[in-house]
């Protein structure tokens, strides 16, 4: 036992102190492990604070809701992706639940034209702020904005034929959909490129999104 205290220890009268290279290599580990627990509760606190969830990616998104410029972080991007393709599912739902139950296939019922309307409204109402984040997300990898025109084209002919399905003719919303299916094929590119990892630090576009997760 004092064989082992002396490895640490030296005699200083009737007491026994830690030898002074103890106490540095000591202090050093100390140094090293609150270091490293700094290291995590900051980025604990990043994660908390910064790192973009679905609300604030949401609320993002309408705030920037004609903005074509910057860029925006895969986070913020996927996360809007998330409720568009959410609040759009359910409004088709409904309209093919309306169609599906009209007496007369040419002869809507009041749920397959309320649906029909909200297809029109939702279109028209996010149509800006889709193509902005889709032009800033595809910034954010050094690509031009007007990659989206890929699929953009499909999808606003889908769309008229939507518009003039309101003359409660099948055959033309069905064309839109196919359009609108058209649209989703040619957005394969798209999505290479939107799952494509952000530039690191600034580039062509602009400074690099506050909460770009680079991994």
């Amino acid at each position: 036992m004092r064989v082992a205290l002396a490895t640490r220890f030296e005699r200083h009268g009737n007491h026994w102190k830690p030898y002074a290279g103890f106490n540095n290599a000591f202090e050093g580990k100390c140094a090293t492990f609150l270091a490293i627990l700094s290291g995590w509760r900051c980025m604990r606190e990043y994660e908390r604070g910064v790192r973009m969830g679905f609300i604030k990616a949401v609320k993002n998104a309408f705030k920037n809701y004609a903005n074509f410029r910057g860029r925006t972080s895969r986070s913020e991007f996927w996360w809007f992706v998330l409720f568009m393709v959410a609040a759009s599912v359910a409004i088709l739902i409904i309209t093919e639940v309306g169609i599906s139950t009209s007496a007369d296939p040419q002869l809507w019922n009041t749920l397959a034209q309320v649906g029909t309307i909200m297809i029109i409204v939702w279109f028209l109402a996010t149509i800006l702020p889709v193509s902005a984040i889709w032009f800033r997300r595809l910034h954010d990898s050094n690509k031009s904005g007007w990659w989206y025109s890929l699929t953009a084209a499909s999808s606003i002919s889908g769309f008229v034929l939507v518009v003039l399905s309101a003359l409660q003719n099948e055959t033309l919303f069905r064309a839109g959909m196919a359009f609108g299916l058209a649209s989703g094929i040619g957005g394969i590119v798209l999505l290479v490129f939107a799952l494509l990892p952000s530039t690191a630090g600034p580039n062509r576009y602009g400074e690099l999104a506050a909460d770009t997760d680079m991994t």
